[in-house]
């Protein structure tokens, strides 16, 4: 599936202190859960220390013209060199979707297995000869 933006706020624990929102995209979205790649400069720590942590993530679907609120648990976390620099992928499992969710994402990942089809499909007549 094509990367999709969203936005992923990760609850701490103890009552003073506030969540950490970073900002990055989906890659391999499916209904159970994510792999959320993180595209701010990421510096509080090895990814493995979020581990455990609850958070939300914030999907925007742009053909729809909505966003989609998940809850998540992050499962794992890791650097990933990419050039010059270190990206970080964080793996979420998904908690409880509302019916209005779940049938909204399902969508989105139908459609998405539908037009790489058609890509695929293009390409392929393309080049017959």
């Amino acid at each position: 599936q094509l990367p999709t933006k969203a936005k992923l706020k990760i609850f701490s624990e103890g009552p003073d202190n506030a969540p950490l929102i970073l900002d990055g995209f989906t890659e391999d979205i499916s209904m159970g859960g994510t792999c959320f790649v993180v595209g701010d400069t990421y510096r509080v720590g090895p990814p493995g220390e979020l581990v455990g942590a609850s958070a939300k993530l914030q999907v925007s679907l742009p053909k729809a013209g909505e966003t989609l609120n998940i809850l998540a648990d992050i499962v794992w976390g890791k650097e990933i060199p990419n050039h010059e620099e270190t990206n970080v992928a964080l793996g979420l499992q998904f908690k409880e979707i509302d019916d209005h969710t779940r049938a909204r994402l399902n969508e989105y990942c139908s459609g998405a297995d539908g037009e790489q089809n058609l890509i695929l499909s293009l390409w392929e007549s393309y080049m017959k000869p």
